[in-house]
């Protein structure tokens, strides 16, 4: 099981949506460098993560898993939609820009707590390459989080996966 890394750029995929944020406003502000440096960075940590995953599938152990409950997982999606449009709410009136040091501070914390918490189960940006995030209960009544590229319609249809850290398991097909 890798723990850091794949932790890491799920964290980091999952406060991405910032970044497309941010890349508004500094195209709104008429910067639209630093628009696409952000929106580069938001495309490359996608990718990366996606062929993280691929990597993992074909590198770490494989578990056989029984599911004995699953639903999708998508009961934080209020509060990540608030920190993806913080950026918004920062900017007065008479400018377009936050502050970056509230902003850095702001990412930081919601980064730190995501981490800490284990809520990086809502990712739009993984969502839009196909993946679905689940919450199940394994026979031995442990919970985790499945990271799956195809709906789970049957409690039968994972029955292999790897681990990528401690909650967080990611269907093999």
């Amino acid at each position: 099981m890798l723990k850091r890394l794949p932790k890491l750029f799920l964290v980091g995929t999952s406060l991405a949506p910032v970044l497309l944020t941010l890349s508004f406003l500094e195209i709104r502000a008429g910067e639209r460098w630093v628009a696409l440096a952000f929106l580069v960075t938001t495309w490359a940590l996608v990718n990366l993560t996606e062929r993280l995953l691929n990597l993992c599938k074909r590198q770490l152990g494989v578990l056989t898993v029984v599911l004995c409950k699953a639903k999708t997982s998508d009961r934080e999606v209020i509060g990540f939609l608030l920190a993806y449009v913080l950026p918004l709410a920062m900017t007065g009136t008479s400018a377009l820009r936050p502050d970056t040091w509230s902003l850095v501070y702001l990412l930081l914390l919601f980064g730190s707590v995501v981490w800490g918490t284990h809520a990086y189960d809502f990712n739009p940006l993984l969502g839009l390459l196909g993946y679905h995030f689940y919450e199940v209960e394994l026979d031995s009544g442990i919970s985790y989080i499945v990271i799956s590229k195809r709906p789970i319609l049957n409690m039968r249809q994972i029955t292999e996966a790897v681990q990528l850290t401690e909650y967080v398991l990611l269907d093999r097909n």
